[in-house]
């Protein structure tokens, strides 16, 4: 709350409301965790959030099909080649570094899916935050995204059942399919915007 009080002054609507939605986590959380913002902001507190709360490593990351995802999507869909990493000097290619990045995020979860103390499980996460590995993370959730993304449309096009948040997700004009959601919003996310600003 004092965070709060510090970040939110005034009498707007907008104020009165965020101050609202702090003394309803405030009830209901012990603490609030304060990350750096920057244009990672959502990508880094959500795999902070997974990260720290793993216990063991999930089936999904753990298997063998996982790292080879990229080269099977990209030879399906050769617009993955227009991915925009965070180090736009990297040489080598897209599906390389994809695969890399997934590697390394098996690597990191099962390694602090291992610590069982939870302040030793705190400063391992808080290690990963701090150097450059972390944005080669980011790559991998958001080609974990893109993944989903693909697959929801696929479903939505051979008239199965998906999420309605889905069918606001390829409802723009600037992402009618995975396609477009991967140059216009997805490949912005770091560079010009964070999730919350390029993908709602």
């Amino acid at each position: 709350m004092k965070y709060c009080r510090t970040e939110w002054r005034g009498n707007t609507t907008v104020t009165k409301t965020m101050i609202k939605g702090y003394k309803e986590v405030y009830r209901d959380f012990e603490s609030i965790r304060r990350i750096r913002g920057d244009n990672y902001c959502a990508l880094r507190a959500m795999l902070f959030k997974c990260l720290s709360q793993a216990t063991k490593l999930p089936q999904w990351i753990a298997e063998d099909d996982l790292i080879q995802l990229p080269e099977e999507m990209i030879k399906k869909y050769k617009w993955i080649e227009k991915w925009r990493f965070w180090n736009s000097n990297e040489s080598k290619k897209t599906c390389l570094l994809i695969k890399e990045s997934l590697e390394l995020l098996r690597k990191k979860w099962s390694e602090i899916s291992e610590i069982e103390d939870p302040d030793k499980k705190q400063d391992a996460c808080d290690q990963i935050f701090q150097n450059e590995e972390e944005f080669w993370l980011y790559e991998a959730v958001k080609f974990l995204m893109l993944k989903s993304a693909i697959d929801l449309f696929n479903a939505n096009e051979d008239g199965k059942e998906v999420p309605v948040f889905s069918w606001l997700l390829f409802a723009r004009n600037t992402s009618n399919n995975p396609c477009e959601f991967l140059k216009n919003h997805l490949n912005h996310v770091g560079h010009s915007g964070g999730l919350e600003q390029v993908c709602l």
